[in-house]
């Protein structure tokens, strides 16, 4: 019962930027239970951690609590509810910390999109990358192939591309 009543305060407030720091993943396990919560950190984890991201880096547990910050503006700790359009609007929601936790956001929404329950993430601006002048073509190439299917981040993608193709000219 006090579950039900702590989610009917609640009521449509999302403006938890507003209210300082407090630990989100409690939150999100008063509101919608431990488990299905724990649930979806876990699915969203193995698919970071099958693209190389490792739990003891730092970056790990940002992904968790964006994770569980799109819950709680979502509504729903549900996979199937992260739809295209719940995670754009938690992209525009300032609820979601700025700085390093919203540039995780992309990393996210491309698990929760390789999961099957939204599009792919918009292209972060850095990843719209210039030509590649003096490189020779078939070089150019590669490098080009390499960035479109490499599962790194688009930033460090972006600072690789760039050197692998300093190297070819």
């Amino acid at each position: 019962m006090e579950d039900h009543a702590f989610a009917h305060l609640l009521g449509d407030f999302t403006d938890f930027h507003r209210i300082g720091g407090f630990i989100r993943r409690s939150l999100t396990w008063r509101l919608f239970g431990q488990e299905p919560v724990e649930e979806t950190i876990a699915q969203v984890a193995a698919t970071l951690q099958g693209w190389g991201y490792h739990p003891s880096n730092g970056a790990f547990g940002q992904f968790r609590t964006v994770l569980v910050q799109i819950m709680l503006i979502n509504r729903s700790p549900l996979l199937e509810d992260m739809t295209t359009d719940a995670l754009q609007r938690a992209r525009e929601s300032p609820a979601l910390p700025s700085g390093a936790r919203r540039g995780n956001l992309h990393g996210v929404h491309r698990a929760i999109a390789a999961l099957g329950h939204a599009g792919p993430p918009p292209k972060p601006i850095h990843a719209v990358m210039p030509d590649l002048e003096g490189v020779p073509e078939p070089w150019a190439a590669m490098v080009e192939r390499w960035h479109d299917t490499s599962t790194l981040t688009p930033k460090v993608r972006g600072g690789f591309r760039s050197i692998v193709a300093k190297a070819g000219r």
